[in-house]
């Protein structure tokens, strides 16, 4: 066959002939999550996305909705759509029963997070990957991510809190000054 040939671009088509004339509904889905993935593979995300989308509806196993939802999260979070991504791996975790993928995932999120300064959220993420933990080398290093997020949003408070301290003393010291006429 073409794809064992590894002609998967030429095999596609066929593949999706095969779709339409087939009412077995397991090979619908494993085809069209193997177009997925081919695409996946490739870097083809919005192409990949479509046919795991595919493959979702069809499917009432939760083990392969899990897999599949990951594959639409990673697709999003390979384009840098990071917001649009976690839904889809959070819903992967709910239907995992897989404890490493989930703290990965939980990991994932919560770097993502702290990258983005919101250290409240990622102390969340983080603890909820510690809690599934039984890696104590894994314990460690993500108990270092939730203390640098306690101490980076105690930064962030401060900060803002004398940001607003500043920008009041100033604004009280023009009011004063355009009061008294002083300049």
């Amino acid at each position: 066959s073409l794809w064992n040939q590894k002609k998967f671009e030429k095999a596609i088509p066929f593949l999706l002939k095969s779709i339409d004339k087939s009412n077995n509904k397991k090979e619908i889905i494993d085809t069209l999550t193997l177009i997925g993935e081919y695409y996946f593979s490739n870097k083809q995300f919005e192409k990949a996305i479509s046919y795991f989308q595919k493959a979702i509806k069809l499917s009432e196993n939760n083990l392969e909705k899990q897999r599949l939802l990951k594959y639409i999260g990673q697709s999003l979070w390979n384009q840098k759509k990071f917001e649009k991504a976690i839904p889809f791996l959070l819903k992967s975790v709910d239907k995992s029963n897989n404890k490493k993928e989930i703290i990965d995932t939980l990991t994932l999120i919560g770097e993502y997070y702290f990258s983005n300064k919101q250290f409240e959220k990622a102390k969340s993420y983080f603890q909820k990957a510690t809690k599934l933990s039984e890696n104590n080398l894994e314990k460690q290093r993500l108990l270092k991510y939730i203390n640098q997020s306690k101490n980076n949003f105690n930064k962030k408070i401060k900060k803002s809190f004398l940001n607003f301290n500043f920008l009041f003393n100033k604004k009280t010291v023009k009011t004063f000054e355009s009061n008294e006429n002083i300049k």
